[in-house]
């Protein structure tokens, strides 16, 4: 696995500027860490109803040869009152956990896990406008553009609005971004829940396709889950080959557009099953890193407990299977 030897953003600024020839392995990997997200976003109290990654999780990933970091937030815990000013408590919080990745060479990618929805309302609508989330994603902007490790992750599983419609809103927060001056890669989610296997019946592909970026860095997040209901939340496994499968059309249409890709969510049971079908999944990614820039597993944090996907250490202190099968593809 590479480590990063130079600030993330030169690194994929790099990779992002034009569709190169097919590597070996992933040069970012890593995983979701769970936790700023949970509870409400409003009455939630530190350390019981949500939590932060804590430098202990950085430190014992990095350490094992992972090198990114999926955060995720949520929009009204950062920023409780639209267009009003970012939390400093909850922001010293998020920075902490940047500071601590940057000490490792680990990116960080702060991503707004709100699946389109926030303040009661959809994204991109009157009660929730689209106004509002780009004043949200410029503030962040302008208070981490001279933090290289960071990436902007846009939002997480947005999937009440058509594609046509995400896209716009997608469109509004990367200028927004921009406009700061900020210079990190910026990962855009589709919609329809962001899976991979839906890319084109969705509506994303077309939609897509005309996103731009002055800097050429943004990056399409797409989520694969290998269960029966493709949610992630159970055991079951479609086939050893259904990763390959859901995500051939994804990646045929970045090659075919010059795109760029990164799984942003993917997760596995330790069954044998399991492991099988996500080692595939894995080796394809590895196939066609000329598009596939990354991915974050899910999920791992300081309540994962007894979680069926979870990336934290076994209870003697080992790695448990899902990871020691990611470690192994890279």
């Amino acid at each position: 696995m590479k480590k990063l030897t130079m600030a993330v953003t030169q690194l994929l600024g790099v990779a992002l500027t034009a569709v190169t020839a097919q590597a070996a392995s992933l040069s970012y990997v890593g995983v979701n860490l769970s936790g700023a997200e949970s509870g409400s976003p409003t009455s939630g109290v530190y350390g019981y109803g949500y939590i932060y990654p804590t430098p202990a999780e950085a430190d014992y990933f990095t350490g094992i040869g992972l090198n990114f970091f999926r955060v995720p937030v949520a929009w009204q815990r950062l920023q409780p009152t639209q267009y009003g000013s970012l939390d400093t408590t909850q922001l010293g919080y998020l920075d902490a956990f940047v500071a601590e990745a940057a000490k490792d060479k680990a990116g960080v990618i702060v991503d707004d896990h709100d699946y389109g929805i926030a303040f009661g309302n959809d994204i991109g609508t009157s009660g929730t406008p689209t106004s509002a989330f780009v004043d949200y994603w410029k503030q962040l902007a302008e208070h981490y553009k001279s933090i290289p490790n960071v990436v902007f992750g846009i939002e997480n599983e947005p999937h009440d609005q058509s594609a046509t419609d995400w896209a716009a809103v997608v469109q509004a927060v990367i200028n927004a971004i921009r406009s700061t001056g900020a210079t990190q890669a910026i990962l855009a989610s589709g919609s329809d829940w962001d899976g991979g296997a839906q890319w084109i019946s969705s509506g994303d592909a077309a939609a897509m396709v005309g996103i731009t970026d002055p800097l050429n860095k943004t990056v399409f997040e797409i989520h694969e889950y290998l269960d029966t209901a493709a949610t992630g939340t159970d055991c079951s496994i479609v086939s050893p080959t259904i990763g390959p499968e859901d995500l051939a059309a994804v990646t045929n249409w970045a090659q075919s557009n010059g795109k760029k890709l990164w799984l942003g969510e993917i997760g596995v049971c330790s069954d044998n099953a399991s492991l099988s079908a996500f080692t595939n999944t894995l080796n394809y990614i590895n196939a066609n890193t000329n598009v596939w820039q990354g991915l974050t597993y899910w999920a791992g944090g300081p309540w994962m407990g007894d979680y069926m996907y979870s990336a934290d250490p076994l209870s003697d202190g080992s790695t448990p299977p899902q990871l020691a099968a990611l470690l192994a593809t890279q």
